[in-house]
């Protein structure tokens, strides 16, 4: 174990140095993950590699999203948006037009959705941070894509990568079930058959991502081979 420690310390150093001196980016970014690989695979624990996974990881960040927002800001956002579409849900049904039951049902009908989605902006990122606190994973910032509503959690690798791999596949598939379970609690809150269709449309529409291996999906395919790889070297006894 020593000497495996001592080639991926070595492997860590060269990352952090070619990063440091101008060396390609995207082709040391390759070199991190795989090392991260072979972190995960070899079970490695020292403080000393992860502080410098830790620190490489963060230049990659920052490269990546420079401007990050505080954990606290989003746990605001994220339980404002999920309130906010509660809210509009509960009250969907006080009448605007009560001489018209057509346009009611519309204005209820599309108010459930409006609901729906404020919930469902605030629930992924919430789920992960949630489930990241219950395993011992934390979060150091969250940073948005290219649109409203694409969000992601900026995380600790330190306390990521001494997870175990259950662990971190919680983390996860906390998202991507928070996502999918979310229409099925509306309707079962409202008993709204509106709610079913959104409730089948995320899963088709989540089926893709499952056969290409994409986004958290992937990630939970990669943790698993991982762990069959870890298991031939650390058999279990």
């Amino acid at each position: 174990m020593l000497e495996i420690e001592s080639q991926i310390l070595k492997k860590v150093n060269e990352i952090k140095n070619n990063l440091k001196n101008g060396g390609h980016f995207q082709e040391e970014k390759k070199k991190f993950y795989k090392v991260v690989s072979e972190i995960k695979v070899n079970g490695i624990k020292s403080d000393e590699i992860l502080n410098l996974i830790q620190e490489i990881r963060t230049t990659l960040v920052n490269d990546w999203r420079s401007k990050q927002h505080s954990i606290i800001s989003g746990i605001i956002l994220w339980i404002g948006l999920i309130s906010l579409g509660s809210c509009i849900i509960y009250f969907r049904d006080i009448p605007i037009i009560p001489s018209n039951i057509i346009w009611s049902v519309i204005l209820s009908t599309f108010f459930l959705f409006l609901g729906w989605f404020f919930i469902n902006l605030g629930v992924h990122n919430l789920g992960h941070y949630i489930a990241g606190r219950f395993v011992g994973i934390k979060y150091k910032a969250w940073v948005t894509f290219n649109f409203f509503g694409q969000w992601a959690l900026i995380i600790d690798y330190k306390s990521y990568l001494k997870a175990t791999f259950n662990q971190r596949q919680v983390v996860h598939i906390s998202g991507p079930f928070c996502t999918l379970i979310t229409p099925w609690i509306i309707y079962f809150a409202t008993w709204h058959p509106f709610m079913i269709g959104i409730a089948i449309y995320m899963i088709v529409a989540s089926i893709p991502l499952i056969l290409k291996k994409g986004w958290d999906y992937g990630r939970i395919f990669r943790e698993r081979q991982l762990k069959k790889k870890y298991r031939k070297i650390h058999p279990p006894t």
